[in-house]
């Protein structure tokens, strides 16, 4: 299932962009020759990219992050290899959140190629609430750190998932 899992995001996510400012966005599928099941939201902050979007058919929401092989001078696989934790952080106006993801909970994939890693997880609701009213976003594992600015998570989360909920209905 991590094999279909991290097949299907790899096909699915962009490769690492850069970007201009650390505001989420909202991409309808529709829009892009998808369906709207296919809809995501993403934020870019400098070469790196988090993305929440639908995984499967059962109304999951997975994150991925891509994450640039330059900035990180390629330390990314390395450190992934022993399996660490990865941990979400959200820090914001609410308490603080955070949530260790163990790695039978999270897959992984180098794209030599395209110069990036992709490490994806499922989301929860605890989650999804604090990353809707959160300031910043931190992915966090074996010592090293990515900080993600949140601007307008609030307003493309909430049209994903409204978006989501009408395309399952």
């Amino acid at each position: 299932m991590l094999k279909t899992f991290s097949l299907c995001l790899a096909l699915f996510c962009a490769s690492a962009q850069v970007g201009s400012a650390q505001d989420w966005a909202f991409y309808y599928g529709p829009d892009f020759g998808a369906t709207a099941k296919e809809s995501y939201a993403q934020l870019n902050s400098g070469p790196h990219v988090l993305q929440v979007h639908p995984y499967g058919d059962r109304g999951a929401i997975a994150l991925s992050t891509t994450l640039d092989g330059f900035e990180t001078v390629g330390q990314v696989p390395d450190r992934l290899q022993s399996a660490p934790t990865v941990t979400l952080t959200v820090i914001g106006p609410v308490p603080r959140y955070s949530r260790d993801i163990p790695s039978d909970q999270y897959i992984w994939e180098h794209r030599a190629g395209q110069n990036n890693t992709l490490i994806a997880f499922l989301l929860t609701g605890d989650d999804m609430d604090a990353l809707i009213d959160g300031d910043a976003v931190f992915i966090n594992f074996d010592g090293l750190q990515f900080r993600f600015g949140s601007s307008g998570a609030r307003a493309a989360l909430g049209r994903l998932i409204n978006t989501l909920i009408d395309a399952h209905n």
